[in-house]
């Protein structure tokens, strides 16, 4: 019997050194690419088995997104590209790639911001890509992207000139040497020459700078950086081994003239970066090669730029505070940012729907629509440390939070915010009617909210599965759920059911065995509601948090009763808690069960409420 073949291994990232002194391939490569103003220096190589076409899919993935290879940029802002005819203002879709953020590090970083000033400018404004032409070799194509940092305050922008070039001129295999023929046979002989000589892929980035101290720190301080792709058999579409380099040209104060220009110096950060950026280039083109697929798209609500725009402005407006006056033991920085996050979003879905703050506004021109209209006010439920409703209220937007106890942050805010935040226990409207009785001396809710309220339930754990409800209860009212831990509607945790397997889908339960737990609960509680009307919008948002799935119902579909509408809330209750699917118990009657659920929701109410006067009262004690 014939031993079964196996896939060979992706070459490792084990790269060579081609800067060394005396090093062969370097003389060989020194002078490859040329340019007339620039002076090339391959640094590092490696081999692949990615194709040419799978370095050019990467390397445009990369462009798009600079936050892959530093996490010291947001985003690219694409100016100009000859392939779509784009030019500055116009749309660009946006484009991932794995989930991997690398960086440009250093550990002897100054973030002193007087030596890196801001750029100004018109980002809007029409920017020509910077010439360069390679002996041997035809531009495919040319970007200029504004790169844009994380922090405006310490970094600057930088613009950039991408070019995409191709060749088919022999590098480093030299054809053998053969008896000249003539006619139909020399043709054949140059067919086949072509055919073997190894097609070059070139994509070289350009700074548009004059001098290293126009190069803000998250690029290295070059005239430029060129990556080559080199493949043997390029039509071919098996894995072949390839080879991947990186080179840089060094700013340089005259012409280059190689037999003048000594060999620049190579600094232990340059290498660093070279190796880091000739990695991911690797990483990504050996995932692409193999299948891989983002599963989850950024940015399908709120477009990159403006998300990260009022992000960045409300971060220089609170997160010095936030962090200074933090008061709870999680750790600041991450709640603080995350919240900052949130709130951005909310901010632009907001202004989407058509409403203004009371307050100044956070677009840069300062325009306001004349067809917006005042905000009817939001309730953040299970606010937590209030965080959230700090920076909300700051920004002009109305609104209240409440939670079932007080938290120390609370005491932090302004007099105006700390009112807006409530100690309050929820007892869900549609469970009063099956309650036989309620906490003593408990200050609760009903969640019966004004009409239009907006509702967040930020990790709201067991006021998750509540919210569409709750919304639904009101008339033209709103919701922005961002699921954490999974409860049912009694307020037990409990694992969600996995979603149905599609009609179309083999009847394997493979694909569903590996659905998280998580991922379960986002289902879930789009299912819910659904179920009720609402035009569930997934978001993964932009937070530093791996539970970043947000689920926004701005709109309902169909009135509850029309033919083919949604359901009311009493049915989607009997539906989920009855049939056995919302922690509720298969085979036993729905209102049965929805006396269970009240039952165990006021006992872990009272529970709670005298858990929290404890704490007061041994507080109060210690003083």
């Amino acid at each position: 019997m014939a031993a079964a073949t196996t896939a060979s291994p992706p070459p490792p990232f084990d790269p060579v050194n081609l800067f060394l002194d005396n090093n062969p391939i370097e003389s060989h490569l020194q002078h490859f690419i040329t340019t007339p103003s620039l002076q090339w220096h391959p640094i590092l190589s490696n081999l692949c088995s990615f194709p040419a076409a799978v370095f050019e899919e990467v390397m445009l993935n990369l462009i798009r997104n600079p936050n892959l290879n530093s996490g010291y940029l947001f985003r690219a802002d694409i100016l100009f590209d000859d392939c779509v005819g784009h030019r500055a203002g116009d749309e660009v879709e946006d484009e991932h790639g794995p989930a991997h953020e690398g960086r440009f590090r250093s550990d002897d970083r100054e973030k002193k911001e007087d030596e890196r000033p801001e750029v100004t400018g018109n980002a809007t404004a029409v920017v020509e890509p910077m010439e360069i032409q390679v002996h041997g070799y035809t531009r495919a194509r040319t970007i200029v992207r504004k790169l844009i940092p994380r922090n405006p305050q310490v970094d600057r922008a930088l613009l950039q000139t991408c070019c995409f070039f191709s060749s088919d001129a022999p590098v480093l295999d030299v054809l053998p040497e053969q008896e000249p023929l003539q006619g139909q046979e020399q043709e054949q002989r140059q067919k086949q020459e072509h055919e073997q000589r190894p097609k070059q892929h070139l994509v070289i980035y350009l700074p548009h700078a004059s001098c290293p101290s126009e190069i803000p720190f998250y690029h290295p301080p070059v005239q430029g950086v060129a990556f080559l792709h080199s493949s043997t058999h390029p039509h071919t579409h098996t894995p072949t081994i390839s080879n991947i380099s990186i080179y840089y040209a060094w700013f340089t104060t005259s012409p280059p003239s190689p037999a003048d220009q000594p060999t620049p110096d190579l600094s232990p950060r340059l290498s660093r970066t070279a190796r880091h950026l000739l990695e991911i280039l690797h990483k990504h083109g050996q995932g692409t090669l193999a299948g891989y697929v983002k599963r989850v798209q950024h940015d399908t609500i709120i477009p990159q730029a403006r998300y990260q725009n009022t992000y960045t402005a409300l971060k220089a407006r609170h997160a010095k505070r936030l962090l200074a006056n933090w008061a709870e033991a999680t750790d600041g920085a991450k709640h603080a940012f995350e919240d900052l996050g949130i709130a951005a979003f909310l901010t632009e879905v907001w202004r989407d729907m058509g409403y203004r703050p009371s307050g100044p506004p956070l677009r840069a021109n300062g325009a306001e629509d004349e067809q917006t209209q005042e905000f009817p006010g939001f309730v953040d439920l299970g606010c937590g440390n209030g965080v959230l409703v700090d920076i909300l209220i700051r920004e002009g937007w109305t609104g209240w939070g409440f939670d079932a106890r007080r938290r120390k942050s609370w005491s932090t805010f302004t007099e105006r915010v700390q009112v807006c935040l409530k100690e309050r226990i929820l007892i869900p409207a549609p469970l009063l009617p099956t309650a036989t009785s309620l906490p003593i001396d408990c200050p609760g809710l009903s969640g019966l909210f004004p009409a239009h309220t907006f509702l967040i339930a930020n990790h709201a754990d067991e006021l998750t599965a509540w919210t569409p409800l709750l919304a639904a209860l009101a008339d033209h009212t709103s919701f922005l759920i961002i699921p954490c831990c999974s409860h049912d509607f009694s307020g037990a945790k409990f694992r969600a059911p996995r979603p149905p397997r599609p009609s179309s889908s083999p009847s394997s339960s493979s694909s569903l065995s590996t659905v998280s737990a998580y991922a379960a609960l986002v289902h879930w509680t789009t299912d819910i509601a659904e179920c009720l009307g609402y035009e569930v919008e997934r978001e993964w948002l932009r937070i530093p948090s791996t539970r970043n799935a947000a689920l926004l119902g701005r709109r309902r579909r169909v009135a509850v009763g029309e033919e083919g509408g949604a359901m009311s809330v009493e049915e989607v209750l009997r539906k989920f808690v009855g049939g056995g699917d919302g922690g509720g118990r298969a085979g036993v009657g729905a209102e049965e069960e929805l006396v269970r659920v009240t039952r165990e929701w006021i006992e872990r109410a009272e529970a709670l409420h005298k858990k929290t006067k404890e704490k007061k009262t041994k507080g109060a004690g210690r003083h």
